[in-house]
């Protein structure tokens, strides 16, 4: 049981989703005490064995990014969790300034193990993207067995030529090399400010390397990754990615044409090829996924229920968690 884990639902409201889902607001506590917050997708028609997939967005982005990965999710017949991750934006607990990689693969764990109890016997997989798709990675090394399957979007496999490839210098070696000078105050990494000691946690934790990656792929042997990988990507070489995910329980798809940020076209053809891999994690019989990118009812009726919960938790007492 997740430290200090709360009851699965808070009362709030079930709003109506599309195929056939409901949404649910919930809450727990993780490793270190800090309050998760987010929400469940689940259809209604859904049975055992339940298949869940927990949705995570990149670095720094609230939850509400991760609506059209749901909507494919959920049109695959899946429960889908997404949250805002501690030590992150949104309204989970924590400041972005104390983010560090190591307490993101924590959460992914501990609302991984939670997920798993709540609804035992299942089968829970990740979603992630970018700097929380190495995050994943790493959760299911840290975890053997918890994760089916893991899909990532433009996963970040060599974070130091990712941050140097971004920031225009090697800040790895600026602030995480053994003689170099330590740096108080906060740092800007990707865009937010962090605590210069926690970027320097990155080469302690073994996080920056390619080699570090394919190790964490390695040690979670039973997991099956699929990474998509844009072949215009200017943060993650594809190369690299190829290299990360040469591994039998790994496989790399590529589109041709795409960046580092999918959207549009590009989007609904990595999310269906996420969707497939899945289904051959689950062990399900293949089929298209389905294609949601056009269902703009769909999406809709997600963001009406993200509303609808936003509302909500800014309405519950404070010791509740609302803010």
């Amino acid at each position: 049981m997740v430290l200090g884990m709360m009851p699965p639902t808070l009362g709030g409201p079930r709003p109506a989703g599309p195929y056939g889902s409901a949404t649910e607001p919930v809450e727990l506590r993780n490793r270190a005490g800090a309050v998760i917050r987010g929400a469940v997708h689940r259809p209604l028609a859904a049975g055992p064995p339940e298949l869940v997939v927990l949705a995570v967005a990149g670095l720094g982005e609230p939850m509400r990014r991760t609506l059209s990965p749901a909507l494919y999710l959920l049109a695959a017949g899946y429960t889908v969790v997404r949250f805002d991750p501690t030590n992150s934006v949104g309204r989970s607990e924590g400041p972005m300034l104390d983010f560090t990689p190591a307490r993101l693969a924590d959460d992914i764990v501990d609302v991984g193990r939670w997920a798993a109890e709540r609804w035992a016997p299942c089968e829970v997989a990740v979603y992630g993207c970018s700097v929380s798709a190495r995050a994943s990675l790493r959760a299911a090394a840290q975890a053997p067995g918890l994760f089916a399957a893991v899909g990532t979007l433009c996963c970040v496999v060599d974070l130091r030529a990712t941050l140097h490839a971004i920031h225009g210098t090697d800040l790895v070696g600026r602030y995480c090399a053994p003689d170099a000078p330590e740096v108080r105050g906060t740092v800007s990494l990707l865009g937010h400010e962090v605590r210069a000691g926690g970027v320097r946690t990155l080469l302690h934790g073994d996080w920056v390397t390619l080699e570090s990656a394919r190790r964490d792929l390695a040690a979670a042997a039973g997991t099956r990754f699929v990474n998509v990988h844009g072949g215009r990507d200017p943060y993650v070489r594809t190369g690299d990615a190829r290299s990360a995910f040469a591994l039998p329980n790994a496989d790399l798809r590529v589109v041709p044409d795409a960046g580092h940020h999918f959207a549009g076209r590009h989007r609904d053809a990595a999310l269906g090829m996420l969707v497939e891999g899945y289904r051959a994690a689950f062990g399900q019989p293949w089929r298209p996924a389905a294609r949601t990118g056009s269902d703009r009812c769909g999406l809709e009726a997600l963001k009406a229920a993200e509303a609808e919960l936003d509302h909500w938790w800014r309405t519950v007492p404070d010791e509740t968690g609302g803010r």
